[in-house]
Protein backbone atom coordinates (compact mmCIF):
# COMPACT_ATOMS: atom_id res chain seq x y z
CA UNK A 1 0.00 0.00 0.00
CA UNK A 2 1.09 3.59 -0.86
CA UNK A 3 0.15 7.04 0.80
CA UNK A 4 0.72 9.65 -2.01
CA UNK A 5 -0.79 12.83 -0.37
CA UNK A 6 1.08 15.49 -1.15
CA UNK A 7 3.02 15.99 2.11
CA UNK A 8 1.94 13.36 4.15
CA UNK A 9 3.66 10.47 1.82
CA UNK A 10 7.24 10.19 3.64
CA UNK A 11 5.60 10.32 6.90
CA UNK A 12 3.18 7.60 7.00
CA UNK A 13 4.93 3.86 7.03
CA UNK A 14 2.87 1.22 6.96
CA UNK A 15 4.62 -2.34 8.71
CA UNK A 16 3.13 -5.75 7.60
CA UNK A 17 3.02 -8.52 10.21
CA UNK A 18 1.33 -10.15 12.90
CA UNK A 19 -0.33 -7.74 15.37
CA UNK A 20 0.49 -9.95 18.37
CA UNK A 21 3.63 -10.98 17.46
CA UNK A 22 5.33 -8.36 15.22
CA UNK A 23 7.42 -5.87 17.36
CA UNK A 24 6.19 -2.24 16.89
CA UNK A 25 8.67 0.77 15.83
CA UNK A 26 9.21 2.95 18.76
CA UNK A 27 9.04 6.46 19.03
CA UNK A 28 5.58 6.88 16.50
CA UNK A 29 3.66 9.43 16.38
CA UNK A 30 -0.03 7.55 16.13
CA UNK A 31 -1.17 3.97 15.73
CA UNK A 32 -3.79 2.82 14.06
CA UNK A 33 -5.51 -0.37 14.86
CA UNK A 34 -8.67 -1.04 12.42
CA UNK A 35 -10.56 -3.98 12.65
CA UNK A 36 -8.56 -5.95 14.59
CA UNK A 37 -9.60 -5.71 18.47
CA UNK A 38 -13.06 -7.62 17.51
CA UNK A 39 -11.26 -10.24 15.47
CA UNK A 40 -9.16 -11.40 18.67
CA UNK A 41 -9.24 -12.39 22.66
CA UNK A 42 -9.90 -10.49 25.38
CA UNK A 43 -7.05 -11.38 26.73
CA UNK A 44 -4.87 -10.33 23.40
CA UNK A 45 -6.74 -6.87 23.37
CA UNK A 46 -5.12 -5.84 26.48
CA UNK A 47 -1.62 -7.05 24.81
CA UNK A 48 -1.98 -5.10 22.00
CA UNK A 49 -3.41 -1.99 23.13
CA UNK A 50 -0.20 -2.12 25.48
CA UNK A 51 2.01 -2.84 22.81
CA UNK A 52 0.32 0.63 20.84
CA UNK A 53 1.18 2.31 24.36
CA UNK A 54 4.93 1.31 24.45
CA UNK A 55 5.32 2.23 20.19
CA UNK A 56 3.97 6.14 21.17
CA UNK A 57 6.23 8.69 21.25
CA UNK A 58 4.93 10.61 24.76
CA UNK A 59 1.91 13.27 23.21
CA UNK A 60 0.88 10.19 20.97
CA UNK A 61 -2.18 8.94 19.44
CA UNK A 62 -3.76 5.24 19.17
CA UNK A 63 -6.97 5.05 17.14
CA UNK A 64 -8.88 1.70 17.34
CA UNK A 65 -11.59 1.79 14.74
CA UNK A 66 -13.50 -1.83 14.43
CA UNK A 67 -17.27 -2.53 14.40
CA UNK A 68 -19.30 -1.82 17.95
CA UNK A 69 -21.76 -1.75 19.99
CA UNK A 70 -23.42 0.91 21.90
CA UNK A 71 -21.97 0.58 25.44
CA UNK A 72 -25.92 -0.79 26.04
CA UNK A 73 -26.03 -3.39 23.65
CA UNK A 74 -28.88 -2.62 22.13
CA UNK A 75 -27.22 -1.54 18.30
CA UNK A 76 -26.80 -0.85 16.13
CA UNK A 77 -27.66 -4.45 14.07
CA UNK A 78 -25.34 -4.20 11.72
CA UNK A 79 -22.87 -3.97 14.10
CA UNK A 80 -24.64 -6.06 17.04
CA UNK A 81 -24.76 -8.98 13.95
CA UNK A 82 -20.83 -8.73 13.50
CA UNK A 83 -20.28 -8.89 17.43
CA UNK A 84 -22.56 -11.87 17.49
CA UNK A 85 -20.41 -13.87 14.65
CA UNK A 86 -17.23 -12.95 16.54
CA UNK A 87 -18.13 -13.96 19.97
CA UNK A 88 -19.23 -17.71 18.48
CA UNK A 89 -16.17 -17.84 16.34
CA UNK A 90 -13.39 -16.04 18.46
CA UNK A 91 -12.33 -18.20 21.43
CA UNK A 92 -12.24 -15.67 24.60
CA UNK A 93 -13.63 -13.05 22.26
CA UNK A 94 -15.41 -9.73 24.30
CA UNK A 95 -18.06 -7.40 23.00
CA UNK A 96 -16.33 -4.10 21.69
CA UNK A 97 -18.08 -1.22 22.82
CA UNK A 98 -16.64 2.22 23.20
CA UNK A 99 -16.89 1.95 26.73
CA UNK A 100 -14.73 -1.54 26.78
CA UNK A 101 -12.63 -0.16 24.31
CA UNK A 102 -11.78 2.89 26.67
CA UNK A 103 -11.50 0.97 29.90
CA UNK A 104 -8.47 -1.25 28.37
CA UNK A 105 -7.01 1.57 26.48
CA UNK A 106 -6.61 3.34 29.83
CA UNK A 107 -5.63 0.13 31.36
CA UNK A 108 -2.58 -0.16 29.13
CA UNK A 109 -2.09 3.72 30.33
CA UNK A 110 -3.70 5.75 27.79
CA UNK A 111 -5.54 9.15 28.65
CA UNK A 112 -8.49 11.20 27.37
CA UNK A 113 -10.56 8.50 25.33
CA UNK A 114 -12.98 9.74 23.03
CA UNK A 115 -15.16 8.42 20.79
CA UNK A 116 -16.59 9.29 17.20
CA UNK A 117 -18.73 7.08 14.97
CA UNK A 118 -16.96 6.20 11.72
CA UNK A 119 -19.31 4.31 9.54
CA UNK A 120 -22.82 5.00 10.85
CA UNK A 121 -24.49 2.26 11.93
CA UNK A 122 -21.47 0.05 11.93
CA UNK A 123 -18.02 1.15 13.11
CA UNK A 124 -17.28 3.08 15.58
CA UNK A 125 -13.19 4.91 16.63
CA UNK A 126 -11.97 5.60 19.87
CA UNK A 127 -9.01 8.24 20.17
CA UNK A 128 -6.62 7.42 23.40
CA UNK A 129 -3.55 10.14 24.11
CA UNK A 130 -0.43 8.05 25.68
CA UNK A 131 0.45 11.59 28.43
CA UNK A 132 3.11 13.96 27.60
Amino acid sequence: AAVSEPFVGDRVKFLGGNALETEYPKDQDMVLMSYISGSISGDDVKKMYKGAFEALKPGGTVVVHDFMVEDTRDGPPLAALWACQHLVFTPGAVSLTPGYVSEELAAAGFESCETATMIPGLTMGVFGKKPL
